[in-house]
């Protein structure tokens, strides 16, 4: 819940005589923000740039790119060539998703398709950030994906905390890679894939069409292998 959701709640309980003040709403924003700025966040930055990450994190809407013309995150409507695919590739494996933009639309399938597990992380919805969430998994412990957490308009909506944007994409790869089972996949919805690569992997020429979309001029859905 961000800030403007914060006050809202204010608004709603003012009106049935649970009026919260502005202070009160303020105090309980900077408490929930400093909950998300968990240890794994502060052993890479400053208190004060894990609090700016988490603030921007839980205020930056959730992906709509699933519904726009050509970007079609929506594993449901994949052909039966690209379910054999991904079938193969999540037989027994835990899933990991970042981000909550495909979480409802694609955790069924991907159950459906054979995998062990399906858990997913986002500050907008109760859990902590993505990378936080992957520093405290096993290695090699699950396929990580991902569907508009690496799109520009999300990590970059605000440019003045680009500098700390970086270092964390950065990390977020690193720990990608760390976390993905070696010969394993990553199936991302991107606009950028430069830390996935600095991290080791590389683009899967087998995988089918409708999961390999990207290009660097549009982005789109892309599957790499570690």
């Amino acid at each position: 819940m961000n800030q403007d959701e914060f006050f809202d709640k204010a608004d709603e309980k003012s009106k049935v005589g649970r009026f919260l003040g502005k202070a009160e709403v303020r105090r309980q924003y900077d408490e929930r923000m400093k909950a998300l700025a968990v240890p794994e966040l502060r052993r890479h930055f400053s208190e004060a740039d894990a609090l700016r990450l988490v603030e921007y994190f839980s205020q930056t809407p959730s992906v709509g790119t699933q519904e726009e013309v050509g970007m079609p995150y929506d594993l449901r409507k994949l052909s039966p060539e690209a379910r054999e695919y991904l079938a193969r590739e999540v037989q027994g494996r835990r899933i990991i998703e970042i981000g909550d933009a495909g979480r409802k639309r694609n955790k069924e399938l991907l159950l459906e398709l054979g995998a062990q597990s399906y858990e997913s992380t986002d500050p907008k919805s109760g859990g902590i950030d993505g990378l936080s969430y992957l520093m405290r998994q096993p290695d090699e412990s699950a396929i990580v994906t991902s569907f508009g957490v690496l799109d520009w308009g999300v990590l970059y909506g605000d440019c003045r905390e680009s500098r700390v944007l970086d270092r964390y994409n950065c990390l977020l790869g690193e720990n990608i890679a760390r976390v993905t089972p070696r010969g394993a996949i990553t199936l991302h919805g991107a606009d950028y894939i430069d830390d996935l690569e600095n991290a080791g992997f590389k683009r899967d020429a087998d995988a089918p069409r409708e999961l390999d979309t990207w290009t660097p001029q549009r982005g789109g859905l892309i599957v790499m292998r570690k």
